[in-house]
């Protein structure tokens, strides 16, 4: 039996930034998103640089991107002779708590109004096992088995882009299984 445990605190420091290479939720650049004063009109991609986009502010203690607080693992594998081989039987059990996976911008100022749209990812758990024959064969060993990862077919996020009313969304892989043959020479 084993056993992992990861905790992280991970928050950014303030900071100033200039929008021109910043991601606006509807595309190009934050750049375009913002007009420079009421009235007058966004400034043309072509004629962006970091000297004519506005600044964005950063407050110190905001939330990191895919930082869970907690993470763990447990596993057993267990190991037993016949035949002329070994049976080796396997299973994980991987949990990962609530993460941003793009988190929340936070206006520095009043009223303190969230500026993006920020998506998150609730805490899951994967499970994994796996079965496995292993023998020599005159000086090779050879392993014949089968493995299963996420085998209760949990959905989750690993990645998100948010395009206005559309965009783009990246699955963790769903329900795999599957054989293996190992022959080392």
């Amino acid at each position: 039996v084993d056993f992992t445990l990861g905790w992280q605190q991970g928050e950014g420091k303030g900071s100033v930034q200039s929008s021109h290479n910043l991601p606006a939720p509807a595309g190009d650049t934050q750049c375009d998103a913002v007009e420079s004063a009421p009235g007058i009109p966004v400034i043309p991609v072509a004629n962006q640089n970091e000297s004519t986009c506005p600044t964005i502010s950063f407050a110190s203690g905001s939330d990191l991107a895919r930082t869970p607080e907690l993470s763990w693992s447990i596993g057993t594998s267990y190991r037993r002779s016949f035949g002329a081989g070994e049976l080796v039987l396997g299973s994980r059990l991987r949990h990962t708590d609530f993460f941003w996976i793009i988190p929340r911008q936070i206006n520095p100022n009043p009223p303190f109004n969230v500026l993006n749209t920020p998506v998150g990812q609730s805490g899951y758990s994967l499970l994994d096992a796996n079965i496995s024959y292993e023998f020599q064969v005159s000086e090779s060993s050879v392993r014949l088995g089968f493995v299963g990862r996420n085998l209760t077919d949990k959905q989750y996020k690993e990645q998100e882009l948010p395009l206005g009313p559309g965009g783009f969304r990246g699955w963790g892989p769903p329900r795999y299984v599957g054989a293996e043959i190992e022959i080392e020479i």
